[in-house]
């Protein structure tokens, strides 16, 4: 059965959910709501892909891939362009220059594909890649200053989108640590 890929399906959504200006409002935490920016790339050239294979010695899985045909990188749930914040998605030629930055301090085969205000990395283990299937489990999580304890995010790149997407850009992946008994003890004012 032949499917249609859910990068493209998440990415279309939304889109159609922004404004002309690429506004778009979402909830967050306790009922606030907040404006942001949706921006994305023009899609990757044929040959930044060979240029990364070459230059890393990496593996891009394939549903990384789809998202990078259609955009080249991007930024997510970004609060406007002063302010910044949300998760930047890198270009191909960022990857390898932050592959290239963050080298010595990472797990081998892991590289960076994005970044949350300068503080935590998206990452992908190439080790877990396999280029001619979607089902595995590749993708972390690591705060810049402990790169060698990244968080397992037990997905793949489209389906953490398609959650990224529905959480409203919250990092859905930290929700498991707040009970009852944790979450009034750091959300003050609650």
């Amino acid at each position: 059965m032949n499917t249609f890929p859910i990068v493209h399906l998440t990415l279309q959504k939304l889109k159609e959910r922004q404004s002309e200006k690429n506004f778009l409002r979402v909830q967050v935490d306790q009922g606030n709501e907040l404006n942001t920016i949706c921006k994305f790339n023009e899609p990757a050239e044929e040959s930044e892909f060979s240029l990364f294979t070459k230059e890393t010695n990496l593996v891009l899985p394939p549903d990384y891939i789809d998202f990078l045909k259609l955009h080249n990188g991007g930024i997510l749930y970004s609060l406007d362009d002063d302010l910044g914040g949300g998760i930047e998605l890198f270009s191909i030629e960022e990857i390898i220059e932050n592959y290239e930055d963050y080298r010595d301090d990472l797990l081998e085969s892991f590289y960076p594909i994005g970044i949350e205000n300068g503080e935590e990395l998206l990452l992908i283990n190439s080790a877990e890649c396999d280029p001619l299937c979607r089902n595995k489990n590749y993708l972390y999580w690591s705060d810049v200053l402990d790169l060698e304890d990244p968080i397992n995010l037990n997905s793949n790149f489209e389906i953490w989108l398609d959650r990224l997407v529905m959480a409203q850009g919250n990092k859905f992946w930290y929700w498991n640590i707040y009970t009852a008994e944790t979450y009034y003890k750091t959300h003050k004012g609650v």
